[in-house]
């Protein structure tokens, strides 16, 4: 009967001196390795993803301000109703978000990389990896998109384009992401559909604030609370693996 790999770990009664800086290196990267390859452990920051849907907030908030002042009093209930776009708040909602995902992707990135340093994990191998790849067609997609939306002049089938393609994106990387991030893209999946078969400049900026803000803070959250409990189950999970 084969034997199990020899695990690094040696634990050792209280009374016991401290271990030297190589043992307490070995035992973490042992961890490290085990959570990986168990293909569970992410990379996602919880803190860039919240901070993407605050940016998201700001620019629901501003958009709603362009809103009012393209349709005047009574905004809501206006741009319910309305069956095309003003040009004034079209060109202003594409000029908002298009500035928010330039500020939110590089925010994202940067977290994602310094929680990735800090666990000394591979963000072009691995779980993260593999995810990030999964990914990268559907946020391509949907920056084509944008561009051939815009210069047709479609702008009131974007929000759903963005909401659709970037919950699609997600949920193709659900094999390798955390719950999270998977109930983040069917939010946003579900919102795209609804932004599509309901195009009004009110309903698709509601649902640009819900799947962009809202979900992305409930997300981030999500994440750094579950992380901060998976580096409390660390023993159990390694004698599990042992």
């Amino acid at each position: 009967m084969a034997q199990p790999s020899p695990s690094p770990l040696e634990f050792r009664s209280p009374g016991e001196s401290s271990p030297d800086l190589g043992r307490v290196r070995a035992d973490l990267d042992y961890i490290r390795q085990t959570l990986e390859q168990a293909g569970t452990f992410s990379a996602v920051s919880g803190a860039g993803v919240a901070l993407a849907g605050l940016i998201g907030c700001i620019a629901s908030g501003l958009s709603w301000w362009w809103l009012e002042q393209s349709y005047g009093p009574g905004a809501w209930r206006a741009a319910a109703a309305a069956g095309s776009w003003r040009p004034e708040y079209a060109g202003a909602m594409l000029v908002i978000w298009v500035a928010a995902v330039a500020l939110a992707a590089p925010l994202a990135l940067w977290a994602l990389y310094r929680k990735g340093r800090k666990w000394r994990l591979p963000l072009r191998r691995g779980p993260t990896g593999r995810a990030l790849r999964s990914m990268a067609p559907g946020w391509l997609a949907a920056a084509l998109l944008t561009l051939a939306l815009a210069v047709h002049g479609a702008p009131q089938w974007l929000p759903g384009a963005w909401l659709l393609l970037a919950g699609l994106a997600l949920l193709s990387a659900a094999t390798f992401s955390t719950p999270p991030v998977r109930w983040l893209g069917r939010g946003q999946a579900v919102l795209g559909v609804v932004a599509f078969f309901l195009p009004s400049p009110a309903v698709t900026l509601a649902c640009l604030a819900l799947g962009f803000g809202v979900l992305h803070l409930a997300a981030g959250l999500w994440i750094a609370r579950a992380a901060r409990l998976s580096l409390e189950d660390v023993p159990a999970a390694v004698g599990r693996a042992r």
